[in-house]
């Protein structure tokens, strides 16, 4: 995405490292264990350190913004964040 961006990278909506855990207790406990695992068998998350993404856009001298994710009604907001790397 660094070579073919022109101008900026939005990576939207990533699973935060730092919550992980909260964020799987939360999607556990809203479905019996039967339902959860007919559900989500094989379609794991990978979590993410925000520095992740910083020390990315350092590397190639970006600018980079790291958002807290805040949408309304969607219960995974809160384990979510955005990064946006500018050129």
């Amino acid at each position: 995405m660094i070579r073919k961006a022109k101008i900026a990278i939005a990576v939207l909506e990533v699973p935060d490292l730092q919550t992980k855990r909260e964020s799987e207790m939360l999607r556990r406990d809203a479905l019996s264990q039967e339902e959860y695992d007919k559900k989500y068998t094989g379609l794991e998350h990978t979590y993410y350190q925000r520095g992740w993404f910083s020390e990315r856009a350092r590397k190639h001298g970006f600018r980079f913004e790291l958002l807290d994710q805040n949408i309304t009604n969607y219960a995974q907001s809160k384990f979510r964040f955005n990064c946006l790397i500018f050129k």
